[in-house]
């Protein structure tokens, strides 16, 4: 599914094709070319480690403390690595926000299909 949403967010950014944020409003740490919405570092957070934390709340056979810690710290990631694009200069805020959302329906779709029954 990463892949996927790799590519899905790739497409996005060039319908988009915002420009990053410049020198003239903030300080950039990190200088970006490709186009800035939605941000795809955000993508990828939501997708993979929101879907390591929907592993860990439904899979009972890995014990409580492991489940509690992995879904700890990647609930803390997801919502780091917002700020960080925010604190880097690569991103506005609505990129950030979009790339949440945007992460956000590509995991409702992953686990869909994930949790799909099979078909008999």
């Amino acid at each position: 599914m990463v892949p996927l949403a790799s590519l899905a967010t790739s497409l996005v950014k060039i319908l988009i094709n915002r420009v990053r944020p410049d020198s003239r409003y903030i300080q950039i740490w990190a200088h970006e070319i490709d186009p800035s919405f939605p941000s795809g570092h955000v993508v990828f957070y939501t997708v993979f480690f929101g879907f390591l934390i929907a592993i860990m709340t439904k899979n009972k056979m890995i014990p409580r403390i492991v489940r509690m810690v992995v879904v700890t710290i990647s609930a803390i990631l997801i919502i780091l690595i917002g700020f960080s694009r925010l604190y880097l200069g690569a991103h506005w805020i609505s990129d950030v926000i979009g790339g949440y959302a945007f992460g956000g329906i590509l995991l409702m779709i992953l686990l869909y299909f994930y949790d799909k029954p099979e078909l008999k």
